[in-house]
């Protein structure tokens, strides 16, 4: 790796112990309970989970109990943290609506995140607007119905867009 893209630790850090504690590491209940109802299935696969394209309704059952957990949660701590950035949350703070675009989304485990930051955020007084496409149908209505399940619980309207690309 070139030496420029290597972030070194600021001098004034130096020896001190930098790691930030994620804020979760669990799924919301609601969000368990949909996916189990959803009949998500634990199965680790080494190869076959970057791409949906043709993946199976069964294939995006096993997606869902075994990746989904782990992208829903990095993203929301990942979120969580950029929205502790000043900069950032003043310019989200001053949206009068939240558009997610989300290319490629399969079954909606970033969005997912995304949404838990900013409703745990507490600024999110805005619509969120999510707009997400992906080619594979059936990962895009597993998407749908998650966020159905999830509007409820969020402190903000959240409205969806669902497109499937050809």
């Amino acid at each position: 790796m070139p030496e420029s893209l290597v972030c070194r630790v600021a001098d004034e850090l130096q020896g001190e112990d930098t790691s930030v504690a994620q804020a979760h590491n669990r799924l919301p209940v609601s969000i368990d309970e949909q996916l189990e109802r959803m009949g998500a299935v634990y199965q680790q696969r080494r190869q076959g989970v970057r791409f949906n394209f043709d993946s199976t309704p069964e294939d995006n059952q096993i997606y869902l109990g075994t990746y989904f957990p782990k992208t829903v949660i990095e993203t929301w701590n990942i979120l969580l943290e950029l929205l502790s950035i000043p900069a950032i949350n003043s310019a989200i703070g001053q949206k009068d609506t939240i558009r997610i675009l989300d290319i490629g989304s399969g079954t909606g485990a970033a969005v997912v995140g995304t949404l838990l930051a900013l409703s745990d955020w507490g600024r999110c007084a805005v619509p969120v607007e999510v707009t997400s496409t992906d080619i594979n149908r059936d990962a895009l209505a597993k998407q749908g119905e998650i966020l159905e399940s999830l509007r409820g619980s969020l402190s903000f309207e959240l409205i969806v867009h669902l497109r499937h690309a050809e």
